[in-house]
């Protein structure tokens, strides 16, 4: 993506309510460090009580967008990782 592209992405993250960014690095689901962008939800965590968040992973050198994950308190309750993407010519092609 273009800088300018990811430059308005993140100011349109930044408008979200109850949006903010972690302070420290966090490790995918894949053991890679990334970028949390946390957003609290309405729903307590399930059984605790506990706000709901959800982060989106950030890689810090490219700031694209490397995975996702639901956290409970201290607790990760689910998510998603990004392992390799790739460019292919038309749809249903491996690269």
């Amino acid at each position: 993506m273009p800088s300018n592209g990811l430059a308005s992405l993140y100011r349109a993250l930044a408008t979200l309510p109850g949006g903010t960014v972690t302070d420290h690095l966090v490790e995918t689901a894949s053991g890679r460090r990334a970028i949390a962008l946390d957003y609290r939800t309405r729903d307590p965590y399930p059984g605790t009580g506990q706000t709901l968040r959800d982060q989106w992973l950030l890689d810090p050198q490219a700031y694209r967008g490397v995975g996702m994950r639901m956290v409970g308190g201290d607790k990760i309750g689910g998510g998603s990782s990004v392992v390799a993407t790739v460019g292919v010519d038309r749809a249903g092609q491996r690269g």
